[in-house]
């Protein structure tokens, strides 16, 4: 004991932080025992900051990927998905998972809205939902909700866009009701779409929040709200195209797979670019294989999520296959994740109510 008292008075405390930011979340969360300096060092959110920012870095080099599944039997398939996957969640049934952004995620209930941290194993409750417009509820017999979660830059809060999209059928849709939760102000709000919008469920699809941007998808165009200013945009795809994928999050681009509307045409992924302040969609590459049915991700390092004759991940650089086992339900979702030590305001110790486990080590 008089040694590491020695040695911790030796080494400066700059040093000290060094280290502890190289370490992996569980080991930080073991050394808060160590003594009073470290417990502060670790719990400082200007190194909680530094620590995320170090594992950022680090998962661009190489990417963790985080598969959601009601169906534990994937725990005892060490073969297949040792190799690509280093996160596992392990979700009862009536929960959904949102997304997951800077190490929390994201799940809804039919009812409540949770931000969960599965390495802190920390999360926290969102205030109820503001109720649906009277209007909306007396005009339309159904509404379908779609939820999108993300990180402002800008104001460094996380924050969840809900959209309740009221119909009476398929073909009879109201312009939907969206509602912005902040973690900065811990309450939901109404974000109002223009009268004229053309926007409406059953065919909305939310994708990836990019630079603090959320896209979704809405028959041939994206449609993208700034997180930050809360300004929608709309951008037509190309009419000459066929759309094979959700829009993607590819190296910090929006990008969609296109296929030609030409026969035996292959697809391609084409990114949207900033041309003198106009938005052009240019193609990045082919994909050799035309039968891939549908694109739902892009998880990095060339690796595609999708659909083929059933769930597949696809290398697109060295053109390998990997199916999902048939015997098997289908991932409810996969992420690219980053363990992180994150935290926001009002977050408490959970019992973790999502089983979480990795792979078994070869």
């Amino acid at each position: 004991m008089a040694r590491f008292k020695r040695w911790k008075l030796c080494l400066p405390i700059d040093m000290v932080m060094e280290v502890l930011c190289l370490l992996p979340v569980l080991s930080l969360i073991r050394f808060k025992c160590v003594c009073k300096t470290w417990l502060s060092i670790i719990e400082d959110p200007g190194f909680i900051k530094v620590h995320m920012d170090r594992s950022q870095i680090m998962a661009k080099k190489k990417t963790s990927l985080l598969m959601i599944s009601k169906d534990a039997a994937y725990k005892s398939l060490p073969r297949f998905t040792s190799i690509n996957f280093q996160y596992y969640l392990h979700m009862p049934l009536r929960f959904r998972v949102v997304g997951s952004c800077r190490g929390i995620i994201c799940l809804i209930d039919r009812k409540q809205c949770y931000l969960w941290n599965p390495s802190t194993m920390q999360s926290k409750q969102l205030p109820k939902y503001p109720g649906f417009y009277e209007k909306a509820a007396l005009d339309y017999s159904h509404s379908r909700v779609q939820v999108g979660f993300g990180f402002d830059f800008v104001s460094n809060e996380y924050k969840v866009l809900r959209f309740i999209c009221p119909y009476k059928d398929y073909k009879t849709t109201a312009v939907p009701i969206s509602q912005l939760y902040s973690t900065g102000t811990n309450s939901w709000k109404v974000i109002n779409f223009p009268d004229n919008s053309p926007l409406g469920f059953p065919i909305l699809r939310l994708g990836p929040v990019i630079n603090g941007v959320l896209h979704m998808d809405y028959k041939k165009q994206v449609v993208s709200f700034d997180l930050h200013n809360e300004v929608f945009t709309v951008i037509p795809f190309p009419s000459s195209k066929i759309i094979k994928s959700n829009v993607l999050d590819f190296e910090s681009s929006v990008a969609v797979i296109f296929q030609s509307k030409k026969k035996k045409s292959r697809i391609s992924l084409w990114t949207l670019a900033d041309i003198h302040g106009k938005l052009f969609w240019t193609k990045k590459f082919d994909i050799v294989h035309r039968d891939i049915h549908w694109v739902n991700s892009y998880l990095g390092g060339g690796l595609l999520y999708g659909r083929k004759e059933s769930s597949i991940l696809y290398d697109y650089i060295t053109n390998d296959f990997k199916s999902f086992p048939r015997l098997v339900k289908a991932p409810e979702a996969v992420f690219k994740y980053t363990e992180t030590l994150a935290s926001v305001e009002g977050f408490r110790p959970s019992i973790s109510f999502l089983s979480k486990f990795y792979p078994p080590v070869k």
